[in-house]
Formats: C-alpha cells, sequence, structure tokens
C-alpha cells in the first residue's frame, strides 16, 4: 500500500448550493397541511384540480474531479466501475477505484487516501471493483481482476490477502455469491482466452481454487469459448437456497452451472440438460 503525496492532490472545486430534495419535501408538507387545517376549521372549501407546476430540474454540479491522478498525469481508466463503500467504518463514504493501481478516495472531497500498484506492470482493470466481506468477519474486502490473468483480494486497508493468477489472458469477468449459503462468499472470475475451454474460475474467499474448476472442462460435454465482457451471473435459478452460476461467452450459447459443477440426476428446470457434466445449455435467440 502506498501514500499518495499531498502535492499529487488537486484543490475541489467550491461547492455550489444544491436545492435538496428533503428541504423541498419538508416546506410542501407544511405548506399542505396548513391548508388542510384552514380548510377543517373553515368547512370544506373547492378541490383545487389545476396541476402542480412541474419543478425545474437542477443542472449537475461537480463535486470533485481528477480523483486519484498524480501531481502531473492520471492513469487511463478502462471498464472497471468504481465502487462506493465505508471501508474503515467511520461513517464515511470511500470511492474505490481501479485504473491499473487501485485507489481510494474520500467520497466527500475526492482526496487521495491510499493506493496499491497493480499486481504485475500493465495490468490494467477490467471488471467493475468489487467491495464484500468475503469470509464474515464483518471486515470489507476489496476484490479486483486485471489484465495478465490476475484476481487480488485486499484487506479493507490496502493490505495484501491474497492474489491468484489463473491465465495468462485478461479477467474481464468478476462476481462475488455465497454458493454453500455458509456465510463466506465465493470470487468468481472469467477469462477473455480464444479457447473453448477453462473459461470460468470459482476461488474459495482464502483463494482456494473450488473443486471441480474451471470450467468448461477438456472433455466434457457442452459448447463455450471466450469471455470478453463481463460474462458471470449468479442467482438460486431453482429455489434451493444455493446459487448456480449462468456464464455466456461468445458463442450462441449460455452454460449455468451449480456450485459444484454438478447438477442433479433428476433436474426440476425445465431447460435442456447435459447430464453428468455440471452443464446446462441454453441457446441464445
Amino acid at each position: 500500500m502506498k501514500e499518495i503525496p499531498a502535492h499529487a492532490s488537486r484543490t475541489a472545486p467550491p461547492k455550489g448550493s444544491l436545492a435538496r430534495a428533503p428541504h423541498t419535501c419538508a416546506i410542501l408538507m407544511v405548506a399542505l397541511l396548513t391548508a388542510t387545517g384552514a380548510a377543517t376549521a373553515s368547512g370544506p372549501q373547492p378541490q383545487n384540480t389545476t396541476p402542480a407546476a412541474p419543478q425545474a430540474i437542477q443542472p449537475p454540479l461537480l463535486k470533485w474531479q481528477r480523483g486519484g491522478c498524480y501531481s502531473s498525469w492520471c492513469e487511463t481508466g478502462w471498464y472497471s466501475s468504481p465502487a462506493v463503500a465505508d471501508l474503515d467504518g467511520d461513517g464515511k463514504m470511500e470511492v474505490i477505484a481501479a485504473a491499473y493501481s487501485l485507489f481510494v478516495l474520500d467520497g466527500a472531497t475526492g482526496s487521495p487516501k491510499w493506493h496499491v500498484d497493480p499486481p504485475a506492470s500493465g495490468a490494467r482493470a477490467w471488471p467493475g471493483v468489487v467491495v464484500a466481506d468475503l469470509n464474515g468477519d464483518g471486515e470489507l474486502e476489496i476484490v479486483s481482476a486485471h489484465g495478465g490473468g490476475y484476481v487480488r483480494v485486499l484487506d479493507h486497508a490496502g493490505n495484501l490477502l491474497w492474489t491468484r493468477r489463473p491465465a495468462d489472458n485478461e479477467l474481464r469477468s468478476l462476481a462475488v455469491y455465497d454458493l454453500d449459503g455458509d456465510g463466506k462468499l465465493e470470487v468468481l472470475v472469467a477469462v477473455a482466452v480464444y479457447a473453448s475451454r477453462n473459461q470460468w474460475y470459482v476461488y474459495q474467499s482464502d483463494g482456494t481454487l473450488r473443486g471441480g474448476w474451471p470450467q468448461l472442462a477438456s472433455g466434457a460435454a457442452g459448447y463455450a469459448a471466450g469471455c470478453y465482457n463481463e460474462n458471470i451471473g449468479v442467482g438460486d435459478l431453482d429455489g434451493d437456497g444455493r446459487g448456480e452460476i449462468v456464464a455466456p461467452s461468445d458463442v450462441h450459447y449460455i452454460t449455468a452451472y451449480q456450485r459444484d459443477r454438478y447438477i442433479p440426476t433428476t433436474p426440476a428446470a425445465p431447460y435442456p440438460v447435459l447430464r453428468g457434466e455440471g452443464l446446462l445449455s441454453l441457446p441464445r435467440h
């Protein structure tokens, strides 16, 4: 973890005034209650059916900019979206963003708090940063995936917990989910690889590769190719309280896996099943 020098930050522009909706609602509520009280005291009054004039939409005001920039330059951002969370539990939100390095900024001012270099030179971040309590200890972890095939987990203060490199190509997909219902989140990534095998990887919260992964395994039934965008969805598809992994790729099919890649012998799902390989093939129309 590296502290960003004070001279690297830029003075945020002065804050403009911004009419807030809660204040407006409070004023309208007071006016409504007052009018209602007057009508009650003097008897029923004719109802005004004239529609209220819409309030003007105010243009956005710049709060801060150039967050995470150095004194004379900024890293180029790609597809990765930032996350917002209270990392240190002080009641104030931080912005967690990744270009190549990962930056943590004060959410109110945009001033830098700390940053961590990429896991390797040139390993830019592809998918959005994920902030979640992976191991159920009440502390947040920061998960990012990068070019060069790196997935990395930091603690809430930026200390490295683990790094894995399942492939040489970019990891362009990232998700976390409690697949087992045990209170710990698994980390799922997918590779932008020009191949029909080994696109999806699942890691336990401690970085251990989960049994049965990667998929699509060599010799397995099914059809898949590289994952070039956000190619992971996770949810409880069959109502058993556990997550299934839905994974499109660069073909005309979507594959779906159970948490351990295996599916029941007699599935209840009303879609085509290739039994014995943990794979559901869903044609895309």
